[in-house]
């Protein structure tokens, strides 16, 4: 039977987390459609041991690799050296998918021909919270790119709501950067430089584990591992100097570039102005080097929304902090806009939140 959808599941020593990840992929129906391949990238604990249970109880499902350590990237490639179904989804070993939904959704693959197919999300915090995120998209219907490119969609896409077809990865020799973190970067963004039509499902599938220690989101770990950032953003870089895109995705693709450089300018400057700035300082000269115009474009970046104090532009003349009376302000403005909220969602009975 030919299958619909690969889903390849990274997994470095997710021994409690891994098990319900593959089981929110045991559909009830149509489970042959489905190729899930497990990329075990040189786990230490039981990881290898429970993802070849399921391929031993689901042979024609479950395909389980077991490989030496190379971090994200190297599961990202190996697993679509592998994948036959006509569209390929990624699941990180410590989240999982919902179920029902899901199901909803990989009926819904069959009925489409789409590049790119987008589905809503939720954020699943380990306190409890849930976040949904829905895509503002028109649903089940054909888009071209070039019509959508500009919607919050694209600008705040993220792994989870993507699924690419398959055979688009293949044909431009899509490749992750290996030996590092944070590549996900690369994968919500070199390849949509390629996609021609879009696809939106309104079901809400992926459930993203936010809070656990020790993930790449935990801040702490972010401080260790901004280096990665950074050469991940490089690398991004020069995979997109390579690439032959309209002048629409050029657009697109200058304005992501944009957002990811902000994130770095924003943890050293804003967020961990006691950190290391000289690596600051060589990502500066590194992106004036490579990207005038990202470079140029930083140094309109605001402080916060309603505080127009271009900062990355006064800490290239002046290689100071931003000054404590901004910050003061900043501060101001958010404890005000938290009060503003509880009053809000005190007295509209109605408001959703």
């Amino acid at each position: 039977m030919e299958k619909i959808l690969s889903v390849i599941v990274p997994t470095y020593n997710m021994e409690n987390y891994l098990r319900n990840g593959l089981d929110s992929l045991l559909i009830s129906k149509n489970l042959q459609l489905l190729e899930i391949i497990v990329v075990n990238d040189g786990s230490r604990d039981n990881s290898s041991k429970i993802a070849h249970e399921y391929a031993d109880k689901y042979p024609s499902v479950f395909v389980v690799v077991d490989k030496s350590n190379g971090n994200y990237g190297s599961c990202i490639n190996v697993g679509l050296k592998i994948a036959t179904g006509k569209y390929v989804k990624v699941l990180d070993a410590d989240d999982s998918y919902i179920t029902e939904n899901f199901e909803i959704f990989v009926n819904r693959l069959l009925t489409t021909d789409a590049d790119l197919v987008f589905s809503d999300y939720i954020k699943f915090f380990t306190s409890g919270k849930i976040l949904e995120y829905k895509m503002d998209l028109p649903a089940d219907r054909l888009c071209k790119i070039e019509d959508v490119y500009k919607t919050q969609a694209f600008y705040n896409i993220q792994l989870h709501a993507i699924t690419y077809k398959t055979e688009l990865l293949k044909q431009m020799n899509y490749h992750q950067t290996e030996g590092i973190s944070y590549t996900d970067m690369e994968w919500v963004l070199l390849p949509v430089t390629q996609v021609r039509t879009v696809y939106y499902i309104n079901v809400c599938v992926y459930r993203y584990l936010l809070g656990r220690e020790g993930q790449t989101m935990d801040p702490n770990v972010i401080k260790k591992a901004m280096p990665q950032k950074m050469k991940c953003f490089f690398a991004l870089l020069n995979n997109l100097n390579g690439v032959d895109i309209t002048d629409y995705m050029k657009i697109y693709t200058s304005m992501q570039l944009l957002k990811h450089a902000r994130d770095i300018y924003d943890f050293y400057l804003i967020q961990n102005s006691t950190h290391d700035i000289a690596l600051l300082e060589d990502f500066d000269a590194k992106l004036k080097a490579l990207n005038p115009i990202v470079y140029k474009q930083c140094e309109e970046l605001h402080y916060r929304l309603h505080i127009p104090y271009l900062y990355v532009k006064a800490w290239r003349k002046t290689r100071c902090d931003i000054p404590l009376c901004i910050r003061l302000l900043g501060r101001f403005l958010d404890i005000l806009g938290s009060i503003h909220v509880k009053f809000f969602m005190r007295y509209n009975p109605n408001d959703p939140r």
